[in-house]
């Protein structure tokens, strides 16, 4: 548990490194904030709610996805990041302080992935 936490923040803190790097343009922060707003409009239509919590959404990560194909990975793991703390601040579920590391932000930063396969969409789509 401590290996994996630790590997967790260690992965979030290079992710948050390399978005350092990114130039925002005015036209790049518009698309961001449509595409989190659409992607936030989406997590709110659920087609099943499990009983621990989680819940099966309208393709929620779809826009995610996409920006990261049209910008590469390091906007899409910003962008997932910044999803993962409205969904945390909309429907949050929380057990333990660390389950949130790993419930919230790294795994919608994990679709940012899919920039790096922008020729083969459908490789970096499994991929992320």
């Amino acid at each position: 548990s401590a290996i994996a936490t630790l590997v967790g923040v260690l992965i979030l803190i290079a992710v948050l490194l390399k978005v350092k790097k990114i130039k925002f343009t005015t036209k790049l922060v518009a698309q961001v904030g449509v595409v989190l707003a659409l992607s936030t409009v989406l997590s709110l239509f659920k087609i099943y709610k499990l009983p621990q919590g989680g819940s099966v959404t309208l393709g929620s990560m779809v826009p995610i996805l996409l920006i990261a194909f049209f910008y590469g990975p390091e906007v899409g793991f910003l962008t997932g990041f910044l999803f993962g703390i409205i969904d945390l601040m909309l429907e949050p579920y929380l057990l333990h302080p660390i389950q949130v590391l790993f419930d919230y932000p790294l795994p919608y930063m994990a679709l940012g992935f899919a920039g790096y396969f922008k020729n083969k969409k459908l490789l970096g789509t499994v991929t992320a």
